[in-house]
């Protein structure tokens, strides 16, 4: 079963995937592959976009209600708790752990736009269509696996499932860093040490954030309030946040920033 069985997930997760993967393919073919960035540049361009690549995940599930879904009181469809534990936990991303990027990693944002705490108000936007569709695949990819390992010793079967975990954040994280090296105004001290070695913070997010977000409404005898994924989503963030402090501490940079990084608006950083 690759899909879940509440029938509420199981239509977020199919819309999700359509719907993001559609926004993907034509910001990165369309609007940053053909260079189309380069004639929309101004600072209320790069946000218009960011914002319309988030819109049908708000709008559409209004006017679209899915069959499961008819039945059920808004709050409490699927689809609303994907929306809000992506939002915190992307917003957070993107406050906060962007800082670490410019620190560790050597990144730094050069497009002019409108920000907030030093970080492009698109990225924001553009994180929570990114991360509503890797969340999709994410669950779907380890439910499967989860399900292909049933008749495995548990100890193995455990193994295995965090096995999988770690292989398919690290893939993430490469591939979209691959994917939008197109973009010239995402920069890096170092982009091939970033691909290889940095893309290892970056997974961390979803070393935490994938099996966390499995767990929700998973079980279709236990349908979670839209409250507790909320708090899950905050919880999840707090682990990121403590990982990506270890590596600063214990690891420190991978590239030598010098004049290159941008100043950091955390107290810690």
């Amino acid at each position: 079963m690759w899909f879940a069985k509440d029938g509420s997930k199981a239509w977020a997760e199919k819309f999700f995937l359509f719907v993001n993967l559609s926004s993907l393919i034509l910001f990165l073919v369309v609007f940053i592959g053909s260079g189309l960035y380069e004639r929309y540049d101004d600072r209320v361009s790069y946000a218009v976009v960011s914002g319309l690549m988030v819109l049908p995940n708000i709008v559409v599930p209004v006017v679209l209600v899915g069959k499961s879904d008819k039945v059920l009181p808004w709050y409490t469809r699927f689809v609303w708790k994907a929306n809000m534990w992506n939002l915190v936990f992307g917003f957070i991303g993107n406050y906060f752990w962007t800082h670490y990027f410019y620190k560790i990693l050597g990144a730094r944002y050069t497009f002019d736009t409108f920000r907030l705490n030093d970080v492009p108000i698109p990225c924001y936007l553009a994180t929570h269509v990114y991360f509503l569709f890797y969340h999709s695949v994410s669950s779907i990819t380890l439910r499967k696996l989860d399900e292909a390992t049933t008749k495995l010793p548990t100890p193995l079967r455990r193994a295995i499932f965090v096995c999988g975990v770690l292989m398919l954040a690290y893939l993430t994280a490469y591939m979209e860093t691959l994917t939008i090296s197109a973009f010239p105004y995402y920069e890096f001290v170092d982009r091939d040490k970033m691909q290889s070695v940095g893309s290892w913070l970056y997974a961390i997010y979803f070393i935490v954030s994938f099996p966390m977000f499995l767990r929700i409404d998973e079980d279709p005898k236990r349908r979670w309030t839209i409250s507790e994924a909320t708090l899950d989503s905050f919880s999840a963030a707090m682990i990121v946040t403590l990982m990506l402090d270890f590596w600063r501490l214990f690891i420190g940079p991978i590239v030598d920033t010098g004049a290159f990084v941008v100043s950091s608006d955390l107290p810690f950083l």
